[in-house]
């Protein structure tokens, strides 16, 4: 097959002017819980319903979707609670040693 695909605001491919698929397009619920599939995917706890009414909804060539994520705030917050938990492990490994130092000095008495 030559030429470009295409894909349409209903979701249509196309190439050559003849359809060759389409993207599915489907509704769920956003505070529905999800269920964890593969190794970095989620998927609905419930089937979603496929999109009948395509008015409000489509497909746009050409864009590019963005995150919802910020990475490098994310980074931040990661090496702060990496921080953290050192200095509380560290904490622990101190009251552990005081804690050892007190019975060797009761101990001896």
């Amino acid at each position: 097959r030559n030429g470009t695909p295409k894909a349409g605001a209903d979701g249509s491919l196309r190439q050559n002017d003849q359809l060759v698929g389409s993207i599915g397009l489907y509704n769920f619920d956003p505070g529905e819980n999800f269920v964890r599939y593969g190794n970095s995917g989620i998927v609905p706890a419930r089937t979603p319903e496929p999109v009948t009414d395509r008015a409000d909804i489509g497909v746009a060539q050409g864009f590019v979707e963005e995150s919802n994520v910020n990475p490098v705030l994310e980074m931040t917050r990661l090496i702060m609670v990496q921080r953290a938990f050192e200095n509380t492990a560290a904490l622990m490994r101190q009251t552990d040693s005081s804690t050892d130092e007190a019975i060797k000095t009761l101990g001896s008495k």
